[in-house]
């Protein structure tokens, strides 16, 4: 098997990867959901990392929990969005606005259809 990680940087590169290395949805992995812990312990690594912990993180913890419904990669890119200033208003991040256009973007929280259990 081969397992493709890309950091955010490398991020416009990934689909001259992907297609390379990616032959159709039956070699795809699916990965699930993280535990609630760990998914925790990942967003607080991310606010570290892309300096959110100065911003008044009240509902941001929850909700980016919530929203992102424990996928690490819905995680880690919420969070890249909202360390940008145009989701932040004083010192809140707008994390609706950070979602709806995580969505745009073309990212899925949802496995295909296939691995959900239908044939």
């Amino acid at each position: 098997p081969v397992y493709l990680a890309v950091r955010d940087e490398l991020e416009q590169h990934l689909y001259q990867f992907y297609n390379f290395f990616y032959w159709g949805d039956r070699e795809r992995l699916v990965l699930q959901p993280l535990p609630a812990q760990a998914a925790a312990e990942l967003l607080e690594s991310c606010i570290e990392r892309f300096g959110l912990s100065r911003l008044d993180l009240t509902d941001f913890r929850e909700e980016a929990l919530e929203l992102s419904k424990r996928v690490p990669g819905a995680i880690v890119k919420m969070c890249t969005l909202a360390a940008d200033p145009r989701y932040q208003y004083e010192s809140r991040v707008k994390i609706k606005s950070v979602y709806i256009d995580y969505l745009l973007n073309g990212h899925d929280l949802h496995p295909p259809a296939h691995s959900r259990g239908s044939t």
